[in-house]
Parts: structure tokens; sequence; C-alpha cells
């Protein structure tokens, strides 16, 4: 599939590069998004607000405060803003719609309670 599994947790590793440190228990949101599934938080980036660890794609590691996780989720998951994508997998063949989200889960009061100054890491992951 081309696009991305994008999981938010509610705290960071000693190196947060090192994603299998992550404890899985503490994942807030996570998700599926088409090619431009990531543009939220490279937006973050360019604005200062994140910083990206690794941006290889396996995973790409971004690290901001819970009040920017707060105000780009506020309205639910974001979209990918990205064009309609028609795949072929082995063995599969797919069609993404234009800013395709899926398999969405989002922990809005668990979030909330998180203290705004708090670091959370996001971690996305290149699915193609």
């Amino acid at each position: 599939m081309l696009g991305w599994m994008i999981s938010v947790y509610d705290h960071i590793t000693s190196d947060p590069r090192d994603h299998r440190r992550l404890d899985k228990e503490r994942c807030v949101a996570q998700w599926q998004a088409s090619l431009g599934g990531v543009r939220w938080m490279d937006g973050m980036v360019e604005r200062s607000e994140a910083l990206l660890f690794s941006s290889v794609g396996y995973p790409e590691i971004y690290v901001t405060s819970a009040l920017n996780i707060k105000n780009a989720l506020r309205f639910g998951i974001p979209k990918g803003k990205s064009p309609p994508v028609i795949g072929i997998d082995p063995g599969d063949e797919y069609y993404l719609p234009a800013n395709w989200v899926g398999d969405k889960r989002l922990d809005m009061e668990r979030l909330q309670a998180i203290p705004d100054a708090r670091l959370m890491t996001v971690e996305a992951w290149d699915l193609s």
C-alpha cells in the first residue's frame, strides 16, 4: 500500500531515534493515511514546533509537545492532502480516494489529560 501508518505516543525514549523502546501501551492515536499522511508533522518541523529524528520512513520519528499534538488533532485525525491512489500489490489491487485515512483510533480523553509541555513521539512507517 502506498501510504503511512502513524502512531502517537505520550512519551519519548532516552534516544528518540530508537523506536523499539516506545511503550505500545502508551499509544494515544493510530491511523493509516495515504501518500501525504505526514505533511501535518512536516509542517510542524518547518515551523520549528517539532523535531524530525529519523527521515528514512522506517520509521520517521518526530518529537513535539502535547500541546502541538492536541492542536493538530482537535478536529480529529488530519487528512493526508493526497491524490487518489490506485495500487497493485502482489495478490492485491486497491484504490484509496483522495485524502484517505483508515483504521483510525484516537483516544481524545487520554490525550487531553496529558500535560501540554510533555514531549510526545510521532512514529510514521512508510507502508510502500
